[in-house]
């Protein structure tokens, strides 16, 4: 292998394990004000990356910098034009938070003050207790973790978020107005765990 391609090839891989702890941290909010920068920048460097790849390959007449080439590409255009690498950053928050979060909704259901956690939380007593989380946003849009034994939130997905035609349909509308705000999208995490959006 010559240098040139042991050069491409080490730049692969700090650029994958950098985008894999990207995603890892996309949600976390002292990181969210360089998300979009880092996101871009990272993108970016990815294009490059496959392009120097392919041009090494063809000087140097060597498969691994393609093999790399294709890896990269695959991630990025896996990472940023599927919901996949959003989808495992909810989930590695979720799993770093989760024991915290479980001993909130242990404390609620005892009938604690909730207002006095290092995470503000917020209660719903409607047909169930559900406690969220938030995890970040602007004013009174912002997304957050739900804790929802009805699964219920996952009603916020009838609603047409292009026209809001169909915002009086009765199954949305039973959800509509959790925590104070509009709630207009739900992903399910796993078991009772819910990345919802709120407006």
């Amino acid at each position: 292998m010559t240098r040139a391609s042991k050069t491409i090839t080490a730049c692969f891989v700090g650029w994958f394990f950098v985008t894999l702890g990207y995603f890892a941290f996309y949600y976390d909010e002292l990181l969210s004000i360089f998300t979009p920068l880092a996101g871009g920048a990272l993108f970016l460097g990815g294009i490059a990356l496959v392009i120097s790849g392919v041009i090494v390959a063809i000087k140097s007449k060597t498969r691994i910098p393609i093999v790399t080439a294709v890896i990269v590409a695959v991630v990025a255009i896996t990472g940023w034009f599927t919901p996949l690498g959003k989808t495992m950053g909810a989930h590695c928050k979720l799993w770093r938070e989760k024991e915290y979060y479980e001993s909130v909704i242990a404390e609620v259901g005892e009938g604690k003050d909730e207002s006095k956690h290092d995470f503000p939380v917020l209660v719903d007593t409607g047909s169930s207790v559900r406690v969220a989380s938030s995890w970040g946003g602007i004013l009174d849009n912002w997304r957050g973790i739900v804790h929802d034994p009805t699964g219920e939130v996952m009603k916020a997905n009838i609603l047409d978020l292009k026209t809001w035609e169909n915002r009086n349909d009765p199954d949305y509308a039973s959800v509509s107005m959790l925590f104070g705000g509009t709630l207009i999208r739900a992903q399910h995490l796993g078991g009772d765990w819910y990345l919802c959006w709120f407006t």
